[in-house]
């Protein structure tokens, strides 16, 4: 069973996220409820919960400062934050932070079973494979045990990527390489196409040389034979095994400063840096703030325009770098949409995550420029569904308020809670949607039933008063007369004449 910690400043909100998982997800044990940022830190240094749903606006410590700080203290746990508002700032922090996934109040609680499910599948995995490292160091790997005492040994990550099957990769370059230079299998299956290699420290720079050669070899084999492109990418040489994380990490981004049709053979960390200082690109500015204006204009005639007089001027200095202009159209996402936050309200850490995952993926410059069209097209598909969203909640508030309105006690937080809404939300979104205040919009509503119930000739003011909420009848004068500008028995008196008249 995994744990899970909520942190929320609504009561509501957080015991009925307590009590859904508890019915909901066997697997998962909620460990805590927090009601501020700083209380949700000091649970979390005690419990080590392996999940955190977090709201971000909280006392004494918001929610993202909150994650910021479990950074370091709990590097493995998953991160899922829900908020009333989809700020476009705040999916941007989230994603720095590494959250998993960004819900909009009132939390679809569909959505939130689904991501927990992927989150067990990960977990259990992570889980099986720490027990596979564990039985393997105390068996005594098979790595371990050709060190001898007195050497020093360096290693680095070797990241494959290419046509041809991991485990035929894996044997040829076994194969190939020097008998001084051991390859090793990762353990785990999300670094299925990695290598480690490990090589003696005083021979480093000369095995370096061995291991490029030897890689280069093995891609012109496979494309030779096979007729199939494949590439290395090499991380830096790091002194000791736990530090491999960094050469992985090297190796895969190294990876992403390639489109297929321009990658070598072998692609080093070192050379790729230096390649990439020596070069320098840069994209026109006036070029770029056109394309962001262009593209929230909806002209897309004039956008592909802008595009190709834009791959000229990198063709002809010859910029054509993949990670720059990946960086670049994630750039221009991301500016258009922080203009069009306010009509964009329903956009999130999904979409954000997906955006940058398909420009990673991208093989050409044309196929960024693709994934950033669609990415528009997404974006204007939000403004409709929040529009939509919001008529739908006060579509499912009406019958709420209608049934209350003699009820002097009801409320904007009776709503919210029937609703599973944060009232500060749902106060935000009243004001916005109809442009006056809840209070002020229940008012109104209030006097119109008064306004009918008044045109009954013996109905007492009163009793009117009580039926549409009010305790105090001389409040309730008060209120109808500063709407309709004269008192309930005025107004009375005037109708009586009326029906006299129209009588006659």
């Amino acid at each position: 069973m995994y744990r899970i910690l909520i942190a929320d400043d609504e009561a509501g909100i957080r015991n009925g996220l307590a009590r859904y998982l508890k019915k909901h997800m066997p697997d998962f044990e909620v460990v805590g409820t927090a009601k501020d940022g700083k209380e949700a830190l000091s649970m979390s240094e005690e419990l080590l919960p392996e999940v955190i749903i977090t709201d971000i606006n909280m006392p004494k410590l918001d929610g993202l400062e909150y994650l910021e700080s479990l950074k370091e203290l709990l590097p493995d746990s998953q991160f899922l934050v829900i908020s009333g508002y989809d700020r476009f700032d705040y999916a941007v922090r989230c994603l720095h932070l590494g959250v998993r996934e960004y819900f909009l109040k009132p939390v679809d609680t569909q959505k939130l079973l689904e991501v927990l499910k992927s989150l067990k599948e990960e977990l259990d995995e992570q889980r099986d494979a720490w027990k596979l490292k564990g039985q393997k160091e105390r068996e005594g790997a098979d790595e371990k045990q050709g060190e001898q005492p007195g050497l020093r040994y360096l290693y680095c990550a070797a990241m494959a990527r290419g046509q041809a099957d991991f485990d035929e990769i894996y044997e040829r370059a076994k194969l190939r390489l020097a008998p001084d230079i051991e390859i090793l299998k990762p353990m785990f299956r999300t670094d299925e196409r990695l290598l480690y290699l490990r090589v003696e420290k005083e021979e480093a720079g000369q095995e370096f040389l061995k291991i490029t050669r030897t890689l280069t070899s093995v891609c012109n084999y496979f494309r030779r034979e096979q007729g199939k492109r494949i590439h290395f990418f090499l991380g830096n040489f790091v002194e000791e095994k736990d530090k491999l994380g960094r050469s992985r990490k090297e190796a895969l981004r190294c990876g992403e400063a390639f489109f297929e049709d321009q990658i070598p053979p072998v692609v080093c960390y070192e050379e790729m840096v230096a390649a990439e200082e020596e070069k320098a690109p840069f994209f026109v500015r006036d070029i770029s703030e056109k394309m962001v204006l262009t593209a929230e204009s909806g002209s897309r005639k004039e956008l592909g325009g802008q595009w190709e007089a834009l791959k000229g001027i990198l063709s002809e200095r010859q910029l054509y770098d993949a990670k720059c202009l990946k960086i670049f159209f994630l750039s221009l996402g991301f500016q258009v949409m922080s203009d069009m936050e306010k009509q964009t309200d329903g956009i999130g850490i999904r979409e954000l995550n997906e955006y940058e995952d398909r420009l990673s993926g991208a093989e050409s410059p044309d196929e960024l420029y693709g994934f950033f069209t669609e990415f528009l097209d997404a974006l204007e598909r939000k403004c409709q569904e929040k529009d939509n969203r919001n008529h739908r909640v006060r579509e499912r508030a009406q019958p709420i308020i209608q049934a209350h309105l003699s009820d002097s006690d009801f409320c904007l937080d009776d709503v919210a809670v029937k609703l599973f809404l944060s009232p500060n939300y749902l106060r935000a979104l009243w004001k916005r949607e109809t442009g006056m205040t809840f209070t002020e919009y229940i008012t109104e509503l209030r006097m119109e039933r008064a306004r009918i119930l008044l045109k009954g000739k013996d109905r007492k003011i009163g009793d009117v008063a009580e039926q549409v909420g009010y305790r105090d009848s001389r409040y309730f004068s008060s209120s109808f007369k500063k709407l309709y500008h004269m008192s309930p028995g005025e107004y009375q008196n005037q109708e009586s004449r009326r029906d006299e008249i129209d009588e006659e």
